[in-house]
C-alpha cells in the first residue's frame, strides 16, 4: 500500500504530484544507508511525516505479542531503533498490526505484556523527542484495540504518556459506528491520519464520505498530516495522483 522500488525516483515522483511529506515504512534501520536516505529527502525538501513499522512484521516476523519472548524483545528493540531513526526528522513512530494478536488462552496476561512494552517504547520516545502513534484496527485484522473509544480508555486507564492515535479511515469504516464517529471518540488524541476508501481504494473511489470525515477531523483541531495508504493500482503514480486530487478537493471544500 505504498510506493516501492527505487527510493530516489519514488521521492521525486511524490514531490512532483504535490505531496508535502513522506511516511517511511521501515524494516530495519540498521541495514539502511541512513545518510543516503537523509540526503535524498533533504534534496526533495519534503517533510518526513511519520515512520511505519509494518515491514518489520511482514518481512521479519516481529510483533510485540509474539508467543516467543525472545522475539518480543527483538520487536521492542527494533521499535527503539526506529525511534532513533525517526529522531533525524522528529517524526512520530506508528504501531499498528505490529503489536500482534492477544493470546487466546491468556488475553489478559498478553494485554498486560503489550501495555508494559508500549510504556517502555513511549518512555524511550520521550528520551529521543519522538511521539508514538497507536493505530486502532478492525477486528478482522487484529484482536485488540479495535476502536478509538477502546484505545482512548486503554491509554487513560494505564496513564500512558507520549502516545496518540493514528486514525485510519479504512479501519474506522469497519470498526466504528461511522468514520466520523471514530474521529469524535478519539477527539484531540488523534496525532496522525491514514486515508483510504473501502478496500483500500483511493479516497473518493468508494463509499466513505470523506467530506464528513474531514469536517469532523477539523473540528477536533487536528492540523497534522494525512497519509495515503492505498492499493498501488494500476500503478503507484496513478493511484497517488488520484488520491491527491480528491483529498485536496475535499479539504478545499471543507476548510
Amino acid at each position: 500500500m505504498s510506493f516501492w522500488g527505487d527510493f530516489k525516483s519514488n521521492v521525486e515522483t511524490i514531490k512532483s504530484i504535490g505531496y508535502q511529506g513522506l511516511e517511511l515504512f521501515v524494516r530495519d534501520p540498521q541495514k539502511m544507508d541512513v545518510a543516503d536516505v537523509q540526503a535524498i529527502i533533504r534534496e526533495s525538501r519534503l517533510a518526513v511525516a511519520a515512520i511505519g513499522t509494518n515491514p518489520a512484521m511482514s518481512q521479519d516476523g516481529l510483533t510485540l505479542l509474539h508467543p516467543d519472548e525472545d522475539i518480543r524483545n527483538q520487536a521492542v528493540r527494533r521499535v527503539m531503533e526506529m525511534i532513533v531513526f525517526a529522531a533525524h526528522w522528529g517524526a512520530p513512530v506508528c504501531i499498528g498490526k505490529y503489536r500482534g494478536q492477544l493470546w487466546q488462552d491468556q488475553p489478559e496476561e498478553s494485554m498486560k505484556i503489550l501495555t508494559e512494552e508500549i510504556v517502555k517504547i513511549c518512555d524511550y520516545g520521550v528520551e529521543n523527542g519522538i511521539a508514538i502513534m497507536i493505530e486502532p484496527q478492525n477486528k478482522f485484522n487484529i484482536n485488540n484495540l479495535n476502536t478509538t473509544g477502546e484505545t482512548v480508555r486503554w491509554i487513560k486507564q494505564n496513564q500512558i504518556e507520549n502516545i496518540n492515535i493514528l486514525y485510519d479511515t479504512y479501519h474506522g469504516d469497519l470498526a466504528e459506528t461511522s468514520v466520523a464517529a471514530g474521529i469524535l471518540n478519539a477527539g484531540d488524541k488523534i496525532g496522525f491520519v491514514h486515508c483510504s476508501d473501502i478496500n483500500r481504494l483511493p479516497p473518493g473511489a468508494g463509499c466513505i464520505h470523506m467530506a464528513d470525515a474531514f469536517a469532523v477531523l477539523d473540528a477536533t483541531g487536528y492540523d497534522g498530516y494525512v497519509s495515503m495508504e492505498i492499493e498501488q493500482k494500476p500503478d503507484s503514480k496513478t493511484a497517488a495522483e488520484l488520491a491527491y486530487k480528491t483529498v485536496s478537493y475535499v479539504l478545499d471544500y471543507v476548510l
